[in-house]
């Protein structure tokens, strides 16, 4: 059966079509919904008291808003928001400041994972924690991803140690240097490129977790 088309679709019992109205689902409050006797798998309607809409799955009610997943309690930050870089750089496109807390015993470490893209043909990617530098020189184009492991060794000594997957490749490096743990530390992620690319090389998101 077709609404507002002579040629509804052979799969489709129903086929509406329109470019000027929608299609109204059946509305009811959240009692009313609930009080649906024997309620068909698949039934379809709109709760009027949450704004949502909710199908029956042949066992339960199920919502079909997203659920945002709550972060477990050993993440620190989070970003996911994008940014790129314009000029040759060095340019900081992600930052936090770590607490002190963060890492409070000797042996505790931070996982820090990045990622985004680059298009220009030699670039470097920097991670920068209170003014130490693990600096990433990347020759490659494509997707990159980093993974990195920030090691408390004393209260006055820090070890770091990571890779950056592009293109198939991976490069790798480590520091060593001394930072105060009582301290707050300052995180970056910098950036640089030749030749300047709009947006040549990007940060599309970075986590940082903890585990001691």
């Amino acid at each position: 059966m077709g609404v507002g088309t002579v040629t509804p679709h052979a799969s489709a019992k129903l086929d509406v079509e329109s470019t000027e109205q929608g299609f109204l689902c059946p509305r009811m409050t959240s009692i009313q919904r609930e009080s649906i006797i024997d309620p068909a798998e698949g039934l379809l309607v709109f709760d009027t008291n949450d704004s949502v809409f909710w199908f029956y799955s042949g066992v339960e009610w199920k919502s079909l808003e997203a659920e945002v997943p709550s972060f477990p309690a050993d993440f620190v930050f989070s970003n996911l928001s994008q940014s790129g870089l314009a000029n040759s750089g060095p340019t900081v496109l992600g930052s936090n400041i770590i607490s002190a807390s963060a890492t409070d015993t000797n042996g505790g470490w931070l996982q820090i994972h990045a990622f985004g893209n680059v298009s220009s043909d030699s670039s470097s990617i920097t991670f920068r924690f209170s003014g130490n530098d693990l600096i990433f020189p990347i020759q490659t184009q494509g997707n990159w991803e980093a993974n990195l492991r920030i090691y408390r060794e004393s209260a006055l000594s820090m070890k770091a140690v990571g890779s950056i997957t592009i293109g198939g490749s991976i490069i790798t490096n480590q520091l060593v240097s001394a930072h105060n743990f009582d301290s707050d530390m300052l995180f970056q992620i910098l950036f640089t490129q030749e030749p300047v690319i709009l947006n040549g090389i990007s940060l599309e998101g970075f986590s940082i977790s903890r585990s001691n």
